[in-house]
């Protein structure tokens, strides 16, 4: 029952990418990149509650030190992308 609601959403979602004309060429990939984007938020959530209430000296954290100075939060930005962002994102377009 969660299953068909949690598709129907999502060829719905599909459908209204796939039907406006500016859409045409890119829908393909403004899909995956809104699903992969819902997925990395649920595994974030899971890890959230893994580090808080089960695993609590255990850490899911990836320090990028790219930039320096002012522009931490960009490298706070490709940490979360690379974490969370690569494996939905694989596993969508696979």
């Amino acid at each position: 029952m969660i299953l068909d609601i949690y598709y129907s959403i999502w060829v719905d979602g599909i459908i209204k990418l796939q039907s406006k004309p500016e859409n045409k060429n890119t829908w393909k990939f403004y899909a995956i990149i809104f699903i992969s984007f819902a997925m990395s938020m649920n595994f974030l959530l899971i890890m959230f509650i893994l580090q808080e209430y089960i695993l609590k000296d255990w850490f899911y954290i990836l320090h990028v030190h790219i930039f320096s100075g002012a522009a931490s939060r960009i490298n706070d930005f490709l940490g979360f992308l690379i974490l969370y962002g690569t494996g939905p994102l694989l596993i969508n377009y696979l």
